[in-house]
């Protein structure tokens, strides 16, 4: 008797090699090392400390003042910050879905995105 037959085992294929990046342009460089700059600011405990005592020092007329002087920081919010990390959006304590689209819908109201 014969043994039956093997199945063709496929081959491995190896990935893609990575697609080169661009170099950065003067500008980029500066704004990225500027980046860090602050990154490694912010770790400095003192440095924290002192920014959280700044933000904590600000009422609530003048943050709400912050954000409606900046449109722009509800737009890059829902059209960024909403993909690129994990929000959960409650509207009267229930979980809304669909986050950019009912944030999108209430831009220009009196509507504030706050991260508790």
């Amino acid at each position: 008797a014969r043994a039956p037959a093997r199945p063709a085992t496929a081959t491995a294929v190896p990935p893609a090699p990575p697609t080169q990046q661009r170099v950065l342009t003067t500008d980029e460089c500066r704004a990225r090392d500027a980046v860090v700059a602050l990154q490694q600011a912010l770790a400095d405990a003192a440095i924290a400390a002192a920014v959280d005592r700044t933000l904590k020092s600000a009422g609530a007329v003048d943050t709400w003042r912050y954000y409606d002087d900046r449109p722009e920081l509800a737009r890059y919010t829902i059209e960024r910050e909403l993909a690129r990390n994990t929000f959960v959006v409650t509207e009267d304590g229930v979980e809304v879905t669909d986050a950019a689209a009912r944030l999108g819908a209430l831009e220009g109201d009196d509507a504030y995105l706050l991260r508790l």
